[in-house]
């Protein structure tokens, strides 16, 4: 018996996921798309809802292309 499967893609998402080891913490968005909006949005949740009694906030990222300070200045003003 000839069994042909075929791949239906039922759409795409992004996840974003930031985790403090030490603390057993992640955070998690998802996001319509991979833009550098998206990824900003979600650091500036953690800025803003979560870490907000930070002196410093530390960020250790991938290679992808969003993911770099450019973008933070591009959407967030600088203080």
């Amino acid at each position: 018996r000839k069994i042909e499967t075929r791949y239906e893609s039922n759409g795409v998402s992004n996840i974003f996921l930031s985790f403090e080891p030490l603390a057993g913490k992640r955070f998690v968005t998802i996001a319509p798309r991979r833009r550098r909006l998206d990824w900003v949005a979600h650091i500036q949740h953690l800025i803003e809802n979560i870490y907000t009694k930070a002196a410093r906030i530390i960020l250790i990222v991938d290679n992808l292309n969003i993911h770099t300070g450019a973008a933070l200045y591009e959407t967030l003003p600088p203080q």
